[in-house]
């Protein structure tokens, strides 16, 4: 049986250690995809032999199990097999991607399959956020241009210990002016605010709009092979263009030779948040499945 315990940072080492075998682009088991929503599913994790589980708490009281990282897959599908089957749960696994479900139906032969649209991941390629080249990107560069003529002396910077204490006070700005009533909301703010007060720790990189002397935009990620990771991004839309702006700023800086992808993870049901993703035109949705195995 699997010892399940409570997912802390002290444990981002070990994610680092297991990263390696995602099969997928998708933004789960990132460490910012991980360590900023831990509480708000209630993520556990278990360490056997060679292998990193995680367990999450679903919507419907029942509990989920992400893939499994390990570098053989159908060992470790097979031990959160016998581990339910001890417990005497069924199984249940999370935000399967179509990659990882080839595994599942590698191991399993009866399953049943719930497609989640509000968890699929908003995947670009990195040049097209960079340049915004092209007919269909002339709303961003409208919007961009604008921002460029209105505040010519912006300066875009990167997140160090020295200006954190700034992008503090701007986040907590931002967070008391455009304040939703989610406990979604509340909740990431609460772990941004962790992800600054335990910079070195998260591992994180990140940069900043700044016009007059104010920071105005924020945006922070990780890179996990050929893809960059958005894991948070604010911006005071009283600067017009600020979104537009700070995505473009900071896929340039970023981005670099053998990155190919941005993730800017999903967009969780919100209407609004759904519409402004599209309209960067992704290359892909990572589709995510929850599966229950009979």
């Amino acid at each position: 049986m699997l010892q399940f315990e409570k997912l802390e940072l002290k444990h981002i080492p070990l994610l680092n250690e297991y990263i390696k075998y995602k099969l997928d682009n998708n933004c789960d088991c990132t460490i910012g995809g991980t360590f900023i929503w831990r509480d708000y599913y209630g993520v556990s994790y278990a360490h056997k032999e060679d292998m990193l589980f995680f367990k999450v708490d679903m919507s419907d009281g029942m509990e989920g199990y992400c893939f499994p990282l390990a570098e053989n897959k159908e060992k470790a599908l097979l031990t959160l097999k016998e581990h339910c089957s001890e417990i005497g749960r069924p199984l249940i696994l999370c935000s399967v991607t179509d990659i990882e479900m080839k595994y599942v139906e590698k191991v399993f032969t009866d399953f049943e399959v719930r497609v989640e649209r509000d968890k699929a991941d908003y995947v670009y390629n990195s040049i097209d956020m960079a340049e915004f080249a092209g007919r269909r990107y002339s709303g961003q560069r409208n919007h961009i241009n604008k921002f460029k003529k209105l505040y010519e002396n912006y300066t875009f910077e990167e997140i160090t210990e020295d200006n954190l204490h700034e992008v503090r006070e701007f986040f907590v700005n931002y967070f008391n002016t455009y304040k939703k009533d989610a406990d979604s909301y509340d909740e990431e703010a609460g772990k941004i605010l962790e992800f600054m007060d335990n910079f070195k720790q998260y591992g994180l990189f990140g940069g900043f709009l700044r016009v007059d002397g104010n920071i105005m935009a924020m945006s922070v990620g990780e890179i996990v092979d050929d893809t960059l990771y958005i894991h948070i991004e604010k911006a005071d839309i009283s600067y017009h263009g600020a979104y537009q702006m700070i995505v473009q700023c900071f896929a340039k800086h970023y981005v670099r030779e053998g990155i190919e992808y941005i993730n800017r993870e999903d967009d969780m049901g919100d209407p609004g948040l759904r519409t402004s993703k599209m309209s960067y035109h992704p290359v892909r949705l990572i589709d995510k499945s929850d599966v229950l195995v009979k």
